[in-house]
């Protein structure tokens, strides 16, 4: 699937119910009412989130328990809302695998961060 895209998944993972635009095959298939959604937000800009100056490096950060920020040179911006909600707001040619790789990882760390687990890599 392209980020492109749209279809619903539903999942089980890190202690949560999880609803998705984004098909992740590494979460465990789930039919429980969702604590999480993650939406790809095809009409935004990553301009609307980062300043021109921070586009020259390769990441950006900018974390609180209620918004995180977190900007990936050429895959785009993840909004990390109230530990409920993930926007993804993805960078012109992002590329799936890669977004999916940093969602599952660091994005899920900061989004189970703002819900109060302790999380150790």
């Amino acid at each position: 699937m392209r980020l492109e895209e749209f279809s619903l998944f539903s999942y089980y993972a890190y202690g949560v119910s999880i609803n998705s635009e984004i098909e992740i095959p590494e979460f465990v298939p789930s039919f429980v009412k969702p604590d999480i959604t993650i939406t790809v937000n095809r009409k935004a800009s990553v301009n609307d989130y980062i300043s021109t100056e921070v586009l020259r490096y390769p990441l950006a950060l900018k974390l609180s328990r209620d918004l995180a920020v977190v900007y990936f040179k050429d895959i785009g911006v993840f909004s990390i809302a109230g530990g409920k909600t993930i926007e993804l707001i993805p960078a012109s040619g992002a590329q799936e695998e890669l977004a999916k790789f940093y969602l599952v990882g660091t994005v899920m760390a900061i989004l189970l961060y703002q819900r109060g687990f302790l999380v150790l890599h």
